[in-house]
């Protein structure tokens, strides 16, 4: 099946030395893809699938250049409240002839090519789900879908910014799949044991460029399993 498929981003405020939680982080957007272009654009297209784009995001300095780095950018805006908002403008304006859509933050690196990652382009695709009884969770840098799910996710994304907008807290996709998608169909790219989004670098899918080259600690459920592996317990 050749599938057209359009990368959409939400957010592009990453500069050049961000300051977060691991400290200052110096990196190129421009230099992140780069990487997008070779793991993920170019294998998509060496199988004859055609490739655009769509940006969503606040205003930023190096939108322009982004932009005319990608080529062609079906959908372009800076016009969204938050994260939650932009992803629902994103597939509210997707072009008719687009039949799957990877939605995902601007500044994931990928370490490995699509073609190697196990999405099935037929149904909803998380990073990964933690199935923890009490609140289970998905990452949400990184979704695959098809078209017949346009409507549903749109939505979905709608009801969060509207949620987190009456609550006045910092919104996030993290309960997408218990709101959403518990009783759908749906498959994930990795186990759970990643499921700090990106911040484990033992991800062999993706980091983020606020990772790069930064001394994380191992995911505790794999700290555990080496702790018991040393004190020679089953």
């Amino acid at each position: 099946m050749i599938m057209k498929i359009c990368i959409a981003y939400r957010g592009l405020s990453w500069l050049e030395n961000h300051t977060n939680h691991h400290g200052t982080c110096t990196f190129s957007m421009l230099d992140v893809l780069d990487n997008h272009m070779s793991k993920i654009v170019e294998p998509l297209r060496a199988r004859g699938h055609d490739v655009v784009f769509a940006i969503s995001t606040n205003e930023s300095p190096i939108l322009s250049s982004v932009v005319a780095k990608l080529g062609e950018c079906v959908y372009v805006s800076s016009k969204g409240e938050d994260q939650m908002d932009r992803a629902h403008m994103i597939l509210e304006n997707m072009p008719s002839d687009v039949t799957h859509v990877l939605l995902m933050r601007c500044d994931i690196r990928f370490k490995c090519y699509i073609t190697e990652i196990p999405i099935q382009w037929d149904t909803m695709n998380f990073p990964w789900v933690n199935f923890d009884r009490h609140f289970p969770r998905n990452g949400d840098v990184l979704f695959a879908f098809p078209r017949d799910l346009f409507p549903h996710v749109s939505q979905s994304f709608k009801t969060l910014h509207e949620y987190f907008k009456q609550r006045k807290e910092i919104p996030h996709g993290h309960g997408f799949y218990k709101r959403f998608f518990k009783s759908r169909k749906y498959t994930c790219m990795v186990s759970d044991d990643y499921n700090s989004n990106t911040d484990v670098t033992q991800n062999p899918i993706f980091e983020l460029a606020r990772s790069f080259g930064a001394t994380v600690p191992l995911h505790p459920r794999i700290q555990k399993g080496i702790a018991i592996l040393k004190s020679g317990k089953s």
